[in-house]
């Protein structure tokens, strides 16, 4: 006799598989019956071959797991770095209260900005292959600190 526990991981994995199926049944079927532009969503149909298309590289251009390989190398990269460097200054404004005074104003505006607002800033400083390392650690850090 199965467990109270499994028949309700069987019915949630089952109710997940159902609001996965029904999404892409309207993702398909409403832009088709023109009740959402086309031009907007596309449908799933149209968007399997792109993807496939998209693993093959050629020699113009890599595959999109080369890219999302870049990506994920990019955020491991940055998340590993803020933590570092966060708990680093979350260790120095903790030992040194008149640290953590005068640095306290600046930290809560630089936390309060938007983070895509640094991008242009470190594309000049830091050039097209390092600002995502910049955008990364930039974006994990004020969460860590």
């Amino acid at each position: 006799m199965a467990s109270p526990g499994a028949a309700c991981r069987v019915t949630v994995r089952t109710m997940q598989l159902l609001i996965l199926v029904v999404s892409l049944v309207l993702w398909e079927a409403l832009p088709r019956l023109q009740i959402i532009n086309p031009l907007f969503t596309s449908y799933p149909s149209r968007i399997w071959p792109t993807f496939v298309d998209m693993l093959k590289a050629t020699p113009q251009q890599a595959s999109i797991l080369a890219h999302s390989w870049s990506t994920v190398l990019a955020t491991v990269v940055g998340f590993t770095l803020a933590i570092l460097l966060g708990t680093a200054i979350a260790a120095a404004l903790w030992w040194w209260p008149k640290l953590y005074r005068v640095l306290d104003p600046y930290l809560v505006v630089a936390n309060a900005m938007p983070k895509t607002a640094f991008v242009p800033l470190f594309y000049i400083w830091l050039g097209a292959t390092f600002s995502v390392y910049g955008m990364s650690l930039a974006i994990s850090l004020f969460i860590t600190c």
